[in-house]
């Protein structure tokens, strides 16, 4: 009989859906159209940094 994996219930997943993804290295940067959030990762899953926008701002707004 096959492993099953179990997940918490309070896991909270770093991204939902991945709008646009960028590499640099072993670095991530993604951005989630679901929470308006800018994620920096790792590949190992290792979640540097989110940064979330407001309604209607543009990407500027992650220059600060």
């Amino acid at each position: 009989m096959p492993a099953c994996l179990v997940i918490p219930a309070s896991f909270t997943p770093p991204f939902y859906n991945a709008l646009y993804l960028h590499t640099m290295g072993d670095t991530l940067m993604i951005a989630d159209q679901v929470t308006q959030e800018l994620v920096c990762m790792r590949p190992n899953g290792e979640v540097l940094w989110k940064k979330a926008g407001k309604s209607g701002e543009g990407l500027d707004i992650f220059m600060e």
